[in-house]
């Protein structure tokens, strides 16, 4: 489509002059019919940039003495030009106070080799790693650098929409007239997982990308950092474990050499250094997860650290071929000029323009620039000396011809360069965003994850050593507390007299005798063992009235009760007295008084009186019994035959299932456990309901409960440690749904 011609009126007297910064009068209509349907003149700015309202035509609508640009008059009527969508208001730089511009976004970059279908498809799968595409309605993506604060996404003045990049369709809307939909097939992500109000804010930056690369340089860093602190730490702790498992055995062998104490001494010594290289073992086992931890997260730094670095390439290379069009773009409109000036120069000289006005030669020298008088001389010395009509007709046209290949050249040009930010801001900047931010995002996840994930091992750890030093359940050991007590020096002394006294005369060392030393003395030496070993065979045979070491079934059909007393008996003591306490049951008695209340309460627990001030002294006792009651059950109170049971359940995690298969394998226990147990759980009830003066929350209790309710099957202790999570777990559950699991049920009955 040609443009329409300037309509200079060729019959104007020659003595028309204008001053420096005048325009060029000029009719409202072409006298020459020559003239239609002929190349015109564009629009100029001050700045020598592009009109914003120059479009793919390049001109505007002709207006009665209307001026555009420098001075430059509009000289242009076609009406298919008057309705023209909004062109970059500069074409030297990347950014515009208009991004709106009609026409629909290319499947691939007009860059050239600026990007290609292997750099789409990379970052296409760094975007859609692991994600879904989003179902939500995506909004539009307007232009205008937008600030982060005060967004507002409901109108099309410089506000933010959607990411371009969304499932949906997003179009262009602000100052454009005409809708561009923006990568249909582009990546989506899931809308809990990305932030795509984030990427909108991003789009709408003049920084989007600087910034994006040097927040995921921050968060490499930290990455790193992290990983470093990991590695040391796991270093430290395989350091510090080798060290205590080689002082452990080392101070084993040695012992064995040595002249150290025989007796109860030397074992109890002896399971004091195998505890310390079990705390060896667990320091190891722990260095090692530190290890696996560090090298992930470096193993996630190198890899988004690569991402980044194509990223910002392959950003740096989109904003070249951008640059580069636009380039382009500047020296055709410069081409164009040149051919409109000499066009002008030519008509101004047909119509008789004389050379020797000095007024129209400067103001025709500023619109060309320097040189513009020699210039301008030049043209009507080549116009308009000595030339016939046909020689100047001839040249007229040919000066058309010239301006109208230049014109063609400049909208191409134009349409270029137009559809060159259209990919760019529209397809190819959201996608290096995107890809930028969720490598970001990946980062920071793994690093947030490794961190909460460094949290629960050391709690664990921990927790271990805790088990390790102080064991919850008698069959698993003593505990370090226990090994101590254990140690009888008057025993060990005994023995080592007894036999010192047999291999020195054994020996016939001569020496002073006593010989009033009566047979008597020495017989009680040899036997004074022997009240230890009655002692033991006591504690072996339990009378008929004992609890403790009794299965429950047995004992309550013995007593003929539906709760065992010795459970109601302490429970009632501790509801009246202890609730308030910071601590109970976390808090240990002293376990000479919680033995001698064993007896009591083996021997005969009815006679017993719990509320007397001997056994008030401290609730703590009478807590302890207690455990020590359900720890010294046969088969504990949540049985052998359920415990695979009870931990698949407390493992679920989706929360209303994991009620179900507990509540279910409540309802498996035998009729005796089951009414211990809702007795129990409506005990502990009463207790963390006063978790805000007592400290007794639910979690804790089932810390303290957990390993004393529950026990491996035969064969499988070692499984202890590996559980003890899962068994508090599975006891907090039962007591958070106690009233779900217990009361509920007899309401209904």
């Amino acid at each position: 489509m040609d443009f329409p011609s300037p309509s200079f009126d060729e019959s104007r007297p020659a003595t028309s002059t204008r001053q420096a910064g005048q325009h060029i009068d000029e009719p409202r209509s072409s006298t020459s019919s020559s003239h239609q349907n002929q190349p015109g003149l564009p629009l100029q700015s001050s700045s020598g940039a592009i009109s914003a309202n120059a479009g793919p035509n390049l001109y505007t609508p002709h207006s009665s003495g209307g001026t555009a640009g420098n001075g430059r008059h509009a000289h242009l009527g076609d009406p298919e030009y008057r309705e023209s969508p909004t062109m970059v208001s500069s074409t030297s730089g990347l950014r515009s106070d208009s991004r709106s511009m009609s026409g629909s976004t290319a499947a691939q970059s007009v860059f050239g080799q600026a990007v290609t279908n292997a750099d789409a498809a990379r970052l296409d799968s760094q975007a859609t790693a692991s994600v879904r595409r989003p179902s939500s309605t995506v909004d539009t993506l307007v232009s205008g650098p937008t600030p982060l604060s005060g967004l507002n996404i409901s109108n099309g003045s410089g506000s933010l929409g959607p990411s371009p990049l969304s499932a949906s369709a997003a179009t262009f809307t602000g100052n454009a007239k005409a809708g561009m939909p923006i990568a249909p097939g582009a990546p989506g992500i899931d809308g809990p997982v990305f932030d795509e109000a984030i990427l909108r804010t991003l789009c709408g930056l003049d920084c989007g990308l600087p910034l994006m690369l040097d927040r995921l340089k921050q968060s490499l860093g930290s990455c790193k950092e992290t990983s470093t602190f990991l590695r040391k730490r796991a270093l430290i702790e395989e350091d510090y474990a080798r060290q205590l498992i080689k002082l452990s055995r080392g101070t084993a062998e040695a012992y064995s050499t040595s002249e150290g104490k025989a007796g109860t001494f030397v074992s109890s010594f002896q399971s004091l250094l195998r505890t310390h290289e079990l705390l060896g073992d667990n320091r190891l086992r722990f260095a090692q997860q530190l290890t696996e931890m560090g090298g992930h997260l470096l193993d996630i730094s190198k890899e988004v650290e690569r991402n980044r670095k194509e990223a910002k390439d392959l950003g740096g290379r989109l904003e070249r071929g951008l640059l580069d069009i636009e380039g382009s773009t500047d020296k055709a409109r410069q081409r164009f000029d040149y051919a409109a000036e000499d066009l002008e120069k030519f008509l101004v000289a047909k119509a008789g323009e004389s050379t020797k006005d000095v007024n129209a030669v400067a103001h025709l020298g500023a619109a060309s620039g320097p040189g513009g008088k020699r210039a301008f001389g030049k043209a009507i010395s080549k116009f308009g000396a000595k030339k016939n009509p046909q020689q100047m007709q001839r040249q007229e046209e040919e000066a058309r011809s010239r301006m109208s290949v230049a014109s063609d050249a400049y909208r191409k040009e134009v349409l270029s360069a137009q559809q060159a930010r259209q990919d760019y801001f529209g397809l190819q900047l959201p996608r290096v965003l995107r890809s930028l931010k969720e490598s970001a995002d990946e980062v920071d996840t793994g690093l947030q994850y490794h961190i909460a994930r460094y949290a629960a091992l050391f709690e664990a750890l921990l927790v271990n050593d805790g088990l390790t030093i102080s064991p919850a359940q008698p069959e698993e050991g003593p505990g370090l507390r226990g090994i101590a007590e254990a140690i009888d020096n008057g025993y060990d002394f005994k023995t080592y007299l007894q036999n010192y006294a047999s291999g020195y005369a054994q020996a016939g060392h001569k020496g002073l005798r006593r010989d009033e030393l009566d047979d008597e003395s020495f017989a009680m030496v040899g036997s004074s063992p022997q009240p230890r070993q009655q002692r033991q065979e006591s504690v072996a045979e339990p009378p008929s009235t004992a609890v403790f070491g009794v299965d429950l079934s047995d004992q309550m059909i013995r007593d003929g009760v539906e709760v065992p007393r010795v459970l109601q008996k302490c429970a009632e003591v501790i509801e009246a007295y202890g609730l308030q306490l910071t601590g109970i049951y976390r808090l240990s008695g002293t376990t000479s008084r919680i033995k001698a209340l064993k007896g009591k309460l083996d021997k005969d627990v009815e006679t017993v009186d719990l509320t007397s001030e001997e056994n008030l002294t401290d609730i703590n006792d009478i807590t302890g019994v207690l455990k020590l009651w359900f720890r010294e059950l046969p088969d504990p109170l949540l049985t052998f035959d359920l415990y695979h049971g009870f931990m698949e359940a407390a493992k679920i995690e989706n929360d209303r299932l994991r009620h179900i298969r507990l509540h279910e394998r409540v309802n498996d226990l035998p009729d005796a456990h089951y009414a211990t147990l809702k007795f129990l759980m409506g005990h502990l009830h009463k207790v963390q309901a006063y978790a805000s003066v007592n400290s007794m929350s639910r979690s804790n209790l089932a810390i303290v409960f957990g390993p004393t309710l529950f026990r491996p099957p035969p064969g499988e202790e070692g499984r202890a440690l590996q559980d003890a999570s899962v068994q508090c777990k599975a006891i907090e559950e039962i007591l958070f749904h106690y009233e779900a699991i217990f009361v509920d049920l007899d309401n209904d009955a």
